[in-house]
């Protein structure tokens, strides 16, 4: 290949050119970006959860022994009043019974007044013997009222009769469901939580729920929270709702959102974050006229904020705008 004379020049210029852009292309580039402060202020971590409605006062009702039903009065869904015949245990083995303690009651009573007015033509042991068959005989007659006091089943409130177990002529066991009730003043949620959340919803924590089925929304109040975590690790929350009238129903799901008390926590524009993994997090903090990256802990986000375990100090600048474009150490022009 010949080349004409100058033509040396030529390719020299071009060589210089070529090695100018990428010297060029290689300097670093000053990112222009906008700051926010880190900040020091009262923030709450936001809590939902969802479970079903149940009413307040909620029981499954039973016989304390065994029998035959003789007679379910009420049926599912019927409202009851407190007091209100539910169902009842065939009376003629609890009538029987009682007759007999009855009975032997009042002659172990008999004895007893003839042993103690001989005095001493009877011997002390007798008259022992004759005071305590009559507090056994006592105590008999009182298992005796009891069972025939309990064989019938009557609702402990108003309320409605949730579910029916047995049938006429049904031999039930004692302790053996019966029927399902739930009283009338006023229903709740159960919620399962993670530890963080449950450990930030005490008692009294407010709370608002909404059933959608319904189209109702009532405030209310963390009642009641569980003393430890659960099989699964998840923490029970009970929250308590205000009273209603509109028409509700055991077993309704509600979305609850729940408002802890806030506390004072170091927070950052959540468009500060660079990345987030969980609660490990970065942050550009602006050191004169370039950014250094800095690892965070994230504790929760707070609508807008992010609320960190750990990061940059208060009163750092932080990268909002132009967060995508800048690196670790990198140039940058605040505007």
């Amino acid at each position: 290949m010949s080349l004409r004379p100058g033509s040396w020049w030529w390719l020299l210029s071009i060589g210089c050119a070529d090695a100018s852009a990428l010297q060029e292309a290689a300097s670093p580039e000053v990112v222009a970006v906008r700051t926010a402060p880190v900040a020091e202020a009262p923030v709450a971590r936001p809590l939902h959860g969802s479970g079903r409605l149940r009413a307040t006062t909620e029981a499954t009702l039973s016989f304390p022994f065994g029998g035959v039903v003789a007679d379910v009065v009420v049926s599912r869904g019927q409202v009851v009043h407190k007091g209100e015949l539910l169902a009842v245990l065939d009376a003629a083995p609890a009538r029987a019974q009682l007759a007999a303690a009855t009975s032997a009651a009042q002659k172990a009573a008999r004895d007893a007044a003839r042993a103690e007015a001989l005095g001493g033509a009877v011997s002390t042991a007798q008259q022992q013997d004759a005071r305590t068959g009559l507090e056994v005989a006592q105590a008999d007659l009182d298992a005796a009222r009891f069972q025939a006091r309990r064989s019938v089943l009557v609702a402990p409130a108003d309320g409605t009769v949730l579910d029916v177990f047995v049938d006429d002529g049904q031999t039930a066991g004692a302790g053996q469901p019966v029927l399902r009730f739930a009283g009338a003043e006023g229903y709740e949620v159960e919620l399962v939580l993670s530890a963080a959340d449950a450990l930030a919803a005490a008692p009294g924590t407010p709370a608002a729920a909404t059933i959608r089925s319904a189209g109702v929304a009532l405030p209310g109040v963390v009642t009641e929270r569980a003393g430890g975590a659960g099989p699964l690790g998840g923490f029970t929350v009970v929250v308590g709702l205000e009273a209603t009238d509109a028409v509700l129903a055991p077993g309704l799901v509600a979305t609850v959102d729940l408002a802890p008390a806030p506390s004072v926590r170091r927070t950052v524009p959540i468009e500060a974050l660079a990345e987030a993994d969980g609660s490990d997090g970065a942050v550009y903090v602006l050191d004169g006229d370039h950014v250094r990256r800095v690892p965070v802990t994230i504790a929760f986000l707070a609508g807008a904020l992010v609320a960190l375990d750990d990061g940059p100090p208060a009163g750092s600048e932080v990268v909002v705008e132009g967060v995508p474009f800048v690196v670790d150490g990198g140039a940058v022009v605040v505007r």
